[in-house]
This record gives C-alpha cells, sequence and structure tokens, in this order.
C-alpha cells in the first residue's frame, strides 16, 4: 500500500470538500429554477392569486443572489408589485419589496 503524504491527503481532502459543495449549489440552482418554473405554471391557471405571486417573488430574490444576474431583481420586483396591486394590504406584499432593493 502506497504511503500519501499529509500534504497530498489535505489536497484530496480539499478537492472532495470543493466538488460536494458544488454539487449542493447545482442542486440549490436546480431547485429555485423548478419553484420558479412551478409559480410560473400556477400563475397561468391563477394570475391574482398574491400567494404565487408572493411565492414567484421570493425565488427570483433568491435566483439573482445566487446567479449574481440583477435582472431577476427586476422580475422579482415586477411579481410583488403586481402582489401589492391586488392586495394593498397584504402583510408579505407589503414586505417583500424591501428584499428586492
Amino acid at each position: 500500500m502506497k504511503n500519501f503524504s499529509h500534504k497530498t491527503i489535505t489536497v484530496l481532502v480539499a478537492i472532495f470538500v470543493l466538488v460536494s459543495l458544488t454539487d449542493q449549489l447545482h442542486a440549490q440552482l436546480m431547485r429555485t429554477d423548478t419553484q420558479i418554473r412551478y409559480y410560473q405554471q400556477m400563475l397561468k391557471r391563477s394570475p391574482r392569486n398574491t400567494t404565487v405571486l408572493l411565492g414567484l417573488g421570493d425565488a427570483l430574490i433568491r435566483k439573482a443572489r445566487e446567479s449574481g444576474d440583477p435582472s431577476y431583481f427586476n422580475r422579482a420586483e415586477e411579481a410583488l408589485q403586481k402582489a401589492l396591486e391586488i392586495a394593498p394590504q397584504n402583510a408579505g406584499a407589503l414586505r417583500h419589496p424591501a428584499y428586492v432593493f
């Protein structure tokens, strides 16, 4: 059996950790994309559903943070603004736009 140096073992462990973190990030991104698609489909059935609009806004904000793409913040703002127009006294609709800015 070959003896590995401490440095080699450390490098191998670091590579393993990085691969694991990359896999976890990819899984999170896929979940976010799936959630966005889900909420978009739900809005086709019920376009004035504030719960769905808030969920879509949350998912888009998360996608903006994960991807670094600020256009998702704009899309989130649109969904949240629509929720506010439908239900101006809805606490969630009032609170969520703060996460966009």
